[in-house]
């Protein structure tokens, strides 16, 4: 059962928690440019996983066991690239499902194109570090996962494609890195919990572990 599943924004004053930072959906680029830059061992996991996945395309280019034409490589990245757009509901989907197994009772789907942002949120669902930590990497553990299966068995074209439709996704999931690094950086020496509120913002909360 979850440490928080009875908590509700309403009584976390009682329970001594304070807000720490808030912030509306409509600046979260903010929020995440901030975290990004701040170094942790998750970041630094994160950004390995990706350079690791990043030199693999220049990889199998140069070790392909036919000749590949440049045109056509860049035609094949560029599909991965137009493949990604479709994993975006897909990526946000997880996350809502995540949330329901955590015991969110609803779950709302958001996006604005002119900021560059979508989200799944559960309203007024308090949630801890490891609830977030579950929600905030599902989607990439498993869309990665189906990535690098289908990778291992397609020819050298949709390896391509696969590859770039990977790197896009990754960077895609920059925003659930950074919230998780603000967890993971700052609940070292306090109990954090967030929350997103019914008028349209992230709030996070925290009170000593003493």
């Amino acid at each position: 059962m979850r440490s928080f599943s009875r908590i509700t924004p309403d009584n976390l004053e009682n329970l001594h928690f304070k807000k720490e930072i808030e912030f509306s959906h409509q600046d979260v680029i903010s929020f995440v440019l901030e975290n990004l830059g701040k170094s942790s061992l998750l970041t630094f996991g994160f950004w390995t996983i990706f350079l690791l996945i990043l030199i693999g395309g220049p990889l199998l280019y140069l070790n392909s066991p036919k000749v590949i034409l440049l045109g056509d490589w860049l035609a094949w990245v560029g599909y991965g690239m137009l493949l990604f757009i479709l994993w975006i509901p897909v990526h946000e989907l997880i996350h809502g499902i995540a949330y329901k197994v955590i015991g969110a009772p609803k779950v709302e789907y958001k996006m604005n194109l002119k900021k560059g942002y979508f989200l799944a949120i559960a309203p007024q669902f308090v949630a801890g570090p490891k609830d977030l930590y579950f929600a905030g990497s599902l989607p990439f553990i498993v869309i990665s996962l189906f990535h690098l299966l289908a990778f291992f068995n397609s020819d050298t074209q949709w390896q391509v494609i696969w590859w770039s439709s990977l790197i896009m996704h990754t960077l895609g999931c920059l925003g659930d890195l950074a919230i998780l690094n603000y967890f993971f950086i700052n609940s070292k020496h306090k109990e954090l919990v967030t929350y997103d509120s019914v008028d349209g913002k992230t709030v996070i909360l925290s009170r000593s572990k003493n």
